[in-house]
């Protein structure tokens, strides 16, 4: 069973895939919805890189989000 980083939001929703050609593509109005299918995933590795560097680096975790 392949690794799924996104959440759909209901049946037909697009993946993360096709939301980036359509970013690319020029619609910028579609980056919120791609946010909010990955935004758990950001959080998760931001948190996880907290822990490696053991908070250290001056970056705090609210920090990690914004620059991901």
């Amino acid at each position: 069973m392949p690794l799924i980083f996104y959440r759909r939001e209901a049946e037909g929703a697009m993946s993360n895939e096709e939301l980036v050609a359509l970013i690319q593509a020029g619609d910028r109005e579609q980056l919120p919805r791609l946010w909010a299918q990955v935004e758990r995933f950001v959080a998760k590795l931001a948190r996880r890189r907290m822990v490696v560097t053991d908070g250290f680096g001056g970056v705090e975790f609210d920090d990690s989000l914004t620059l991901a």
